[in-house]
């Protein structure tokens, strides 16, 4: 199994009110309604990978710490627009970024990286983002509007064991916008935002309306239609009649050879394409003449 260097988002949800019961359907109904309009929205316009999303934690992996702390913090941002679906859910996201080696089998994925994440994530707060020293070495000044702070080592069990971490504030942060939006609608409200999506849909589809609106009102060359057949055969058409053969022998007994000749060729005549043969019985009548 390779190993390779990821961006890794580790998130807890804030734990739930223990004196309270909670409805555990209605709360994976919420976080899978909150994945469909948040979270999957977030990461994928990052080119992130949803390892697992579930009640007890959100695991994503990126390839680059760019786009590792864009979305997290897109995610956090986007998370005040969903505070009831959070509230169903259990609370909101406490999110910690790490980089290092994982090792990749079927859709999991295993490693030191992601275990410091998803300790450090508790560290983070609700609606808060950390990074370990290592994301922040590699992140630097990357990003405008971000102020990223040192954090006093947690004075709990255990915290000796993580990494150096960073506290990261996104007051000034500013989300660019999808590839497919104009300018003029990257920071306006989300109405104005899907009016832009539909427009934009919809100056497409015209385009390809007046395409094909074009190509079939294009000029075609004239058809040329071919002349209509006359009502008379024997005028529009080829007309034969084959004379009686003659018996030049002499011999009475080989009239029928003469006649058999006549019909034969009136027969293979008429079935010529385009041609008008007078029937055998018409031309027999010439029969013994001297008429041409």
């Amino acid at each position: 199994m390779a190993r390779r260097l990821v961006a890794v988002l580790a998130a807890e949800i804030l734990d739930r009110q223990p004196l309270r019961p909670v409805d555990e359907a209605k709360a994976e109904t919420a976080l899978s309604r909150l994945r469909r309009r948040l979270i999957a929205p977030a990461v994928a316009q990052h080119g992130g990978r949803i390892v697992h999303c579930t009640l007890s934690g959100l695991l994503v992996v990126y390839p680059s710490v760019v786009a590792a702390a864009r979305s997290a913090v897109e995610l956090q941002q986007g998370a005040s627009k969903h505070a009831d679906l959070l509230a169903q859910v259990g609370g909101g996201f406490c999110i910690a970024l790490n980089l290092g080696e994982v090792v990749a089998k079927g859709r999991d994925v295993y490693g030191d990286a992601i275990g410091a994440a998803e300790q450090s994530a508790a560290f983070a707060g609700a609606g808060g983002v950390i990074a370990t020293a290592a994301f922040r070495e590699q992140l630097g000044e990357r990003i405008q509007g971000l102020v990223l702070q040192p954090v006093e080592r947690p004075r709990v069990r255990g915290a000796s064991d993580l990494p150096a971490l960073i506290r990261i504030d996104f007051q000034n942060y500013e989300a660019e916008p999808p590839p497919w939006l104009p300018p003029w609608a990257a920071n306006e409200h989300p109405v104005l935002r899907a009016l832009a999506a539909v427009v934009i849909f919809l100056l497409a589809a015209a385009g390809v309306g007046l395409g094909g609106w074009y190509f079939a009102s294009a000029e075609k060359p004239p058809v040329v239609e071919a002349p209509i057949a006359t009502a008379d055969p024997v005028v529009s058409q080829l007309s034969l009649v084959v004379l009686p053969f003659v018996n030049e022998s002499g011999d009475p007994d080989l009239e029928y050879v003469a006649d058999a000749m006549t019909d034969e060729l009136t027969g293979n005549l008429a079935r010529a394409v385009g041609s008008f043969v007078i029937s055998p019985s018409t031309a027999f009548a010439f029969k013994g003449s001297k008429a041409p």
